[in-house]
């Protein structure tokens, strides 16, 4: 079923499993924030399905020891990066979906690399913020998918892989944030949108590519 937590806080010392297989309906997942903090190597594991097993708040905050990302992990209301310490974030092979459902604002702070990124909106009006001094990288594949809006405020989000936009929603107004996605990978990319006008709008795009080619594909 379901998994609420509210209000307070909880700090994580070791690894964080996630074997919650709920397909939740609305990504309102309470106010408690989970602060991984260990001194030690931790791993933050998601349930491998978006939209299943979804976090609320997730906050890092490590001295030291390595933070190891695996599998699909959905996070709904805040996700904020403070420091490694001497430590190492290590996302490789996975993804972080940031997922809307109605009218709580999905925040997302501190300048880090993720690996695989995913803005989906599923549910009503779907707002998520990277603040304003925050530089978002996605190494992996960056995608924007759902059927309802999507709408990136403030920061930058750095795409270094392909940029997909599945989502199918026609957009009643075409402000989509005032969020900047900047497209800066060496190697090769594609941006590949839904196809139809006016569904899975882009807020600001940037390009500007020291190397590799980039291919535009289908309706943007």
């Amino acid at each position: 079923g379901e998994t609420y937590l509210n209000q307070g806080n909880i700090h994580a010392k070791g690894d964080i499993v996630n074997t919650n297989t709920k397909l939740y309906n609305n990504y309102f997942h309470g106010t408690t924030l989970i602060t991984i903090n260990g001194t030690g190597a931790q791993t933050l594991n998601g349930s491998g399905t978006l939209g299943v097993g979804v976090y609320g708040n997730i906050a890092i905050n490590k001295a030291s020891g390595n933070l190891t990302l695996s599998g699909l992990i959905s996070v709904a209301r805040s996700w904020t990066y403070t420091s490694m310490g001497s430590g190492s974030l290590i996302t490789a092979g996975s993804t972080v979906a940031f997922v809307g459902g109605g009218p709580v604002i999905g925040t997302i702070t501190g300048s880090h690399a993720l690996g695989a990124v995913v803005f989906d909106a599923d549910e009503g009006v779907n707002n998520f913020s990277v603040e304003a001094a925050t530089t978002l990288t996605a190494n992996g594949a960056l995608t924007l998918s759902g059927d309802s809006e999507i709408y990136i405020h403030d920061g930058n989000i750095h795409a270094k892989g392909d940029v997909t936009v599945t989502n199918t929603k026609a957009y009643n107004t075409f402000f989509m944030g005032d969020g900047t996605i900047t497209l800066n990978g060496t190697g090769n990319q594609t941006l590949t949108s839904s196809g139809v006008v006016g569904q899975g709008v882009l807020p600001s795009v940037v390009i500007n590519k020291a190397s590799g080619n980039l291919t535009l594909s289908g309706l943007i």
